[in-house]
């Protein structure tokens, strides 16, 4: 289900900047009133779906979320206030409301995407060259109790933010190694992993 509403999340996200660009633009052209306002009359119900569907999905997003960074703080606050902004703005026609609106839905958007980065960050000394097998198996207990433990628990079953549980998982290894390598859906990638790190860390993860 989580990943479900998260994909949808991102579609209604989208499509919210885009018809507030759209307004935003209109609204910055001289002589372009009239049109605004028929966008605006024409656009009424559509963004008022779209902006429950927003906060509907973000909020069950957030209630699911493994973590609550300083970064995730912001880009709530971000768009939370870029509501308001965007009402009176548009409602008023001020400028410089309706584009700070805009630049803020787009900035949330883009903290949303620093997070994610963020949480694919090995720490350096976890990424030692050419470990010996002793060094392997307490890397992978440091980088899944640093990076997974978070989403998927000490144990593998806590299956916040969409993680599957662990120790149930019916995955194949080439699956496994596809997630970890590349990430899927809310799981970021972990690129930087060499492939030893990763088999180390999938045989850690089977043993849960």
């Amino acid at each position: 289900m989580y990943t479900g509403i998260l994909h949808l999340h991102k579609v209604v996200v989208g499509l919210f900047i885009f018809i507030y660009l759209i307004k935003t633009i209109f609204l910055l052209m001289p002589g372009k009133e009239e049109v605004l306002e028929k966008i605006k009359k024409f656009m009424k119900i559509p963004e008022m779906a779209i902006a429950f569907l927003m906060l509907g999905t973000g909020i069950y997003l957030l209630l699911n979320a493994s973590d609550m960074s300083t970064l995730l703080i912001i880009k709530i606050t971000a768009v939370f206030a870029s509501i308001p902004l965007a009402v009176i703005g548009f409602k008023k026609n001020i400028k410089l409301l309706a584009v700070l609106s805009l630049l803020l839905l787009v900035g949330s958007y883009g903290m949303a995407e620093i997070h994610k980065k963020r949480k694919s960050m090995i720490e350096p000394e976890l990424l030692t060259i050419n470990p010996t097998q002793d060094q392997l198996l307490s890397q992978a207990k440091s980088i899944y109790l640093s990076n997974c433990a978070a989403c998927h628990g000490a144990d593998g079953k806590l299956g916040l933010s969409g993680a599957k549980d662990l120790t149930a998982s019916q995955l194949t290894y080439e699956q496994k190694y596809e997630v970890i390598k590349y990430g899927k859906n809310a799981m970021p990638s972990y690129r930087q992993l060499s492939d030893e790190q990763i088999n180390a860390l999938i045989a850690y993860t089977d043993g849960l």
